[in-house]
């Protein structure tokens, strides 16, 4: 046998090598359950099944009209393209936050594709930015969280940018809104991509903040999702992730965690505690990426949209809003507060 047959002989026989390919292959297979041309998967129970599967989850009707009070936001995240798919994705929730009366927007990062600021007069700020809420006739404030992309320029740029509707003090911090006159929403945004490269130093930041004052709802907002059915899905990172915040979720009484990083979006059941949603189809058709549902999965769509919550004294209102061109739909969930559960 010549050297070069032997080579190829030991790649072929390499377990190493062909692990690595059947892996492949079956990614492939998985991720290509679900494509971006296919309607939004909705795991629906009926009465009984819902009591049966103990669910916190609510499918609501296509009919349902969401409640006219509470505190209103839309979640957006892996939004920034430039390109024609994030303006379309705008153009929509421009028009969302006009019809539902909508406070703000919460990001999940990847703000700035593909690779953050260069710098804070970086001209991709106006362009990713400041031409796409002109586009949509956004004119609310956005409350930013950072992502991995972000970090590949100087993410303290964005720290530095002056916007009027640009909404972000530090790379990890916290933010109040007012519910009604008895309630409020405390909000804690987290620098996921950080946490990965092992500074974790805001978990101790947030293991204090999160019982500085009471709230009826407390919501935790970063870039990685902890549980997914899209590409991310067998991450590593994810997976550490999942082992390092749902049990610090769970100490602080988090509700919601809304999270970006897979392209699509995802409505997750977590357990009877914790509902976490993925809005991660901010860039429309031009960043869409297949997702296959999983156990924990409510809901799931991709090539493009964002998400809506109300958030009322006794439950939660989720609209999770699917922006294909032509296909614009809205599927509304319900989550109780957990003081009313029985």
């Amino acid at each position: 046998m010549t050297k070069i047959q032997s080579e190829k002989s030991n790649r072929l026989h390499n377990p190493g090598r062909l692990l690595l390919l059947i892996g492949a292959l079956v990614l492939l297979f998985i991720y290509g359950c679900q494509t971006v041309n296919k309607p939004p998967y909705v795991k629906a129970f009926q009465p009984e099944q819902q009591a049966q599967n103990a669910s916190i989850v609510e499918i609501l009707s296509k009919e349902t009209i969401p409640p006219s009070n509470g505190l209103r936001f839309a979640v957006l995240g892996d939004w920034g393209t430039g390109g024609s798919g994030q303006a379309h994705v705008f153009q929509e929730l421009g028009r969302y936050i006009k019809t539902q009366q909508l406070e703000f927007v919460v990001t999940t990062g990847d703000n700035f594709y593909p690779t953050g600021l260069a710098s804070s007069d970086d001209p991709i700020f106006k362009t990713h930015f400041i031409d796409m809420i002109d586009s949509g006739h956004i004119d609310i404030p956005f409350h930013i969280s950072v992502g991995n992309h972000d970090h590949y320029g100087d993410v303290n740029a964005q720290l530095a940018v002056k916007h009027p509707l640009w909404q972000l003090p530090a790379l990890y911090y916290d933010f109040e809104k007012k519910i009604d006159d008895n309630y409020i929403a405390r909000f804690f945004v987290l620098d996921t991509e950080t946490l990965n490269k092992g500074n974790d130093e805001q978990l101790a930041w947030l293991q204090s903040a999160c019982h500085e004052r009471p709230a009826r709802w407390k919501i935790a907002v970063a870039h990685h999702p902890t549980h997914t059915g899209g590409l991310h899905r067998l991450d590593r990172e994810t997976r550490d992730l999942r082992k390092q915040l749902i049990p610090l979720f769970k100490s602080c009484g988090i509700h919601l965690y809304l999270a970006g990083h897979d392209h699509h979006m995802e409505l997750a059941e977590i357990d009877s505690d914790l509902v976490e949603v993925i809005s991660g189809a901010g860039g429309g058709l031009d960043k869409a990426r297949p997702v296959n549902p999983a156990a924990w999965t409510r809901y799931a769509s991709t090539g493009g949209g964002f998400a809506e919550i109300i958030l009322g004294a006794d439950s939660a209102h989720i609209g999770m809003v699917d922006t294909k061109p032509g296909q614009t739909s809205t599927q509304y969930f319900k989550v109780r507060h957990p003081s009313l559960r029985q």
